[in-house]
Protein backbone atom coordinates (compact mmCIF):
# COMPACT_ATOMS: atom_id res chain seq x y z
CA UNK A 1 0.00 0.00 0.00
CA UNK A 2 1.05 3.58 -0.36
CA UNK A 3 3.10 5.08 2.13
CA UNK A 4 0.90 8.24 2.29
CA UNK A 5 -2.72 5.87 2.20
CA UNK A 6 -1.34 4.49 5.28
CA UNK A 7 -0.57 7.95 7.17
CA UNK A 8 -3.62 9.00 6.77
CA UNK A 9 -5.46 6.18 7.79
CA UNK A 10 -3.16 5.60 10.96
CA UNK A 11 -4.07 9.73 11.76
CA UNK A 12 -7.80 9.31 11.13
CA UNK A 13 -7.68 6.23 13.80
CA UNK A 14 -5.62 8.48 15.69
CA UNK A 15 -8.42 11.15 15.65
CA UNK A 16 -11.20 8.80 15.98
CA UNK A 17 -9.90 6.80 18.87
CA UNK A 18 -8.71 9.94 20.82
CA UNK A 19 -12.14 12.15 20.17
CA UNK A 20 -10.15 14.91 19.85
CA UNK A 21 -11.42 16.14 16.70
CA UNK A 22 -15.33 16.73 15.82
CA UNK A 23 -16.74 18.26 12.71
CA UNK A 24 -19.41 21.14 13.85
CA UNK A 25 -22.98 21.89 13.72
CA UNK A 26 -24.30 24.99 12.90
CA UNK A 27 -27.80 25.89 14.44
CA UNK A 28 -29.42 28.95 13.60
CA UNK A 29 -32.42 30.44 15.67
CA UNK A 30 -35.92 30.55 13.87
CA UNK A 31 -37.98 33.08 16.65
CA UNK A 32 -38.74 35.87 14.28
CA UNK A 33 -39.75 37.88 17.28
CA UNK A 34 -36.90 37.39 19.48
CA UNK A 35 -32.98 38.17 18.58
CA UNK A 36 -31.75 35.27 15.68
CA UNK A 37 -29.05 34.01 16.41
CA UNK A 38 -26.22 30.89 15.47
CA UNK A 39 -23.97 28.75 16.95
CA UNK A 40 -21.63 25.80 16.53
CA UNK A 41 -21.24 22.63 18.37
CA UNK A 42 -19.34 19.23 17.86
CA UNK A 43 -21.23 16.57 15.48
CA UNK A 44 -21.38 14.25 18.65
CA UNK A 45 -23.87 16.47 20.56
CA UNK A 46 -27.27 16.17 19.55
CA UNK A 47 -29.79 18.74 19.23
CA UNK A 48 -32.80 18.02 20.60
CA UNK A 49 -36.17 19.19 19.38
CA UNK A 50 -38.64 21.09 21.22
CA UNK A 51 -42.13 21.83 20.78
CA UNK A 52 -43.75 24.81 20.16
CA UNK A 53 -45.01 25.45 23.73
CA UNK A 54 -41.30 25.40 24.75
CA UNK A 55 -39.44 28.60 26.34
CA UNK A 56 -36.12 27.45 25.52
CA UNK A 57 -34.71 28.28 21.91
CA UNK A 58 -32.73 24.95 21.73
CA UNK A 59 -30.97 22.26 23.92
CA UNK A 60 -27.79 20.92 23.22
CA UNK A 61 -27.13 17.08 25.10
CA UNK A 62 -24.10 15.19 24.86
CA UNK A 63 -24.70 11.22 25.48
CA UNK A 64 -27.53 10.34 27.65
CA UNK A 65 -28.10 14.00 28.97
CA UNK A 66 -24.62 13.73 30.69
CA UNK A 67 -24.08 16.87 29.23
CA UNK A 68 -26.49 19.85 28.32
CA UNK A 69 -26.58 23.23 27.07
CA UNK A 70 -29.93 25.27 27.09
CA UNK A 71 -30.52 28.58 24.91
CA UNK A 72 -32.53 31.38 25.27
CA UNK A 73 -33.35 34.62 24.23
CA UNK A 74 -35.26 38.01 25.07
CA UNK A 75 -34.87 41.90 26.03
CA UNK A 76 -32.49 42.46 28.93
CA UNK A 77 -35.65 43.54 31.16
CA UNK A 78 -36.91 40.09 31.07
CA UNK A 79 -34.01 38.65 33.04
CA UNK A 80 -33.48 41.90 35.27
CA UNK A 81 -30.22 42.73 33.51
CA UNK A 82 -30.42 46.78 33.18
CA UNK A 83 -26.79 47.91 32.99
CA UNK A 84 -22.97 46.63 32.82
CA UNK A 85 -22.65 47.78 36.51
CA UNK A 86 -25.72 45.59 37.87
CA UNK A 87 -25.65 42.87 35.35
CA UNK A 88 -23.09 40.18 37.81
CA UNK A 89 -25.09 40.06 40.73
CA UNK A 90 -28.24 39.57 38.84
CA UNK A 91 -26.93 36.66 37.48
CA UNK A 92 -25.41 35.59 40.28
CA UNK A 93 -28.93 35.93 42.16
CA UNK A 94 -30.92 34.39 38.75
CA UNK A 95 -28.56 31.13 39.20
CA UNK A 96 -28.77 30.44 42.44
CA UNK A 97 -32.53 30.75 41.89
CA UNK A 98 -32.78 28.73 38.82
CA UNK A 99 -30.78 25.74 40.37
CA UNK A 100 -31.43 26.32 44.14
CA UNK A 101 -27.84 26.09 44.19
CA UNK A 102 -24.62 27.94 46.21
CA UNK A 103 -22.61 30.38 44.04
CA UNK A 104 -18.63 29.12 43.49
CA UNK A 105 -17.47 31.36 40.59
CA UNK A 106 -18.76 34.45 38.78
CA UNK A 107 -16.95 37.21 36.23
CA UNK A 108 -18.19 39.94 34.18
CA UNK A 109 -15.05 39.71 32.41
CA UNK A 110 -13.38 36.36 31.63
CA UNK A 111 -15.22 36.17 28.38
CA UNK A 112 -16.18 38.49 25.65
CA UNK A 113 -18.17 37.27 22.95
CA UNK A 114 -19.04 39.01 19.77
CA UNK A 115 -17.13 42.35 21.30
CA UNK A 116 -18.97 42.55 24.33
CA UNK A 117 -18.19 40.99 28.00
CA UNK A 118 -20.07 38.13 28.65
CA UNK A 119 -20.61 37.55 32.40
CA UNK A 120 -21.21 33.99 33.41
CA UNK A 121 -22.18 32.41 37.43
CA UNK A 122 -21.38 28.92 38.46
CA UNK A 123 -23.77 27.24 40.93
CA UNK A 124 -23.45 24.12 42.50
CA UNK A 125 -26.50 21.85 43.36
CA UNK A 126 -27.90 18.38 43.87
CA UNK A 127 -30.13 16.93 41.56
CA UNK A 128 -33.70 15.90 42.02
CA UNK A 129 -33.86 12.75 43.70
CA UNK A 130 -34.39 9.55 40.70
CA UNK A 131 -36.69 6.42 41.19
CA UNK A 132 -34.57 5.22 44.21
CA UNK A 133 -33.96 8.93 46.15
CA UNK A 134 -30.20 9.25 44.84
CA UNK A 135 -29.50 12.58 44.25
CA UNK A 136 -26.21 13.37 41.67
CA UNK A 137 -23.72 16.61 42.63
CA UNK A 138 -24.44 18.89 39.73
CA UNK A 139 -22.68 22.00 38.49
CA UNK A 140 -24.41 24.86 36.66
CA UNK A 141 -23.28 27.42 34.26
CA UNK A 142 -25.24 30.73 33.23
CA UNK A 143 -23.72 33.27 30.89
CA UNK A 144 -25.47 36.27 29.45
CA UNK A 145 -24.31 37.08 25.87
CA UNK A 146 -25.72 40.43 24.41
CA UNK A 147 -26.57 39.87 20.91
CA UNK A 148 -28.22 43.88 20.35
CA UNK A 149 -29.21 46.35 21.87
CA UNK A 150 -33.13 44.70 22.84
CA UNK A 151 -31.64 41.18 22.81
CA UNK A 152 -29.24 38.55 25.10
CA UNK A 153 -28.92 35.29 25.03
CA UNK A 154 -29.16 33.14 28.23
CA UNK A 155 -27.04 29.95 28.12
CA UNK A 156 -26.95 27.29 30.44
CA UNK A 157 -24.09 24.71 30.62
CA UNK A 158 -24.97 21.84 32.99
CA UNK A 159 -23.17 18.33 34.23
CA UNK A 160 -22.31 16.09 37.05
CA UNK A 161 -19.46 17.75 39.18
CA UNK A 162 -17.00 15.38 38.39
CA UNK A 163 -17.32 15.91 34.95
CA UNK A 164 -18.03 19.81 34.81
CA UNK A 165 -14.70 20.46 33.70
CA UNK A 166 -13.82 18.02 31.40
CA UNK A 167 -16.21 19.01 29.02
CA UNK A 168 -16.03 22.95 29.98
CA UNK A 169 -13.73 23.75 27.03
CA UNK A 170 -16.26 22.45 24.53
CA UNK A 171 -19.29 24.23 26.10
CA UNK A 172 -16.83 27.49 26.48
CA UNK A 173 -16.19 26.81 22.27
CA UNK A 174 -20.00 26.69 21.73
CA UNK A 175 -20.39 29.84 23.87
CA UNK A 176 -17.70 31.66 21.50
CA UNK A 177 -19.17 30.65 18.48
CA UNK A 178 -22.90 32.74 18.92
CA UNK A 179 -23.19 34.85 16.11
CA UNK A 180 -26.30 37.37 15.86
CA UNK A 181 -28.16 36.97 12.81
CA UNK A 182 -29.29 39.73 10.36
CA UNK A 183 -29.10 43.04 10.89
CA UNK A 184 -28.75 43.55 14.29
CA UNK A 185 -26.49 46.03 15.70
CA UNK A 186 -24.65 44.71 19.06
CA UNK A 187 -23.81 48.18 20.93
CA UNK A 188 -24.82 47.37 24.20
Amino acid sequence: MNTKILLAVALALVIFSTGQVYALKTFSTKNVDEGNYSFQYPNNWKNEKLNRFHNLDARLVLGHNDVQMNFESGNPIDYLIFSPDTELTSLETMAEGLYSGDLQESSADKYTINGQPAPYAIVTYKSEPGIFGATADMAAMVTLIHLNDDEVALVQYIAEEDDFDKFLPKAEAVLQSITPLGNQSSTY
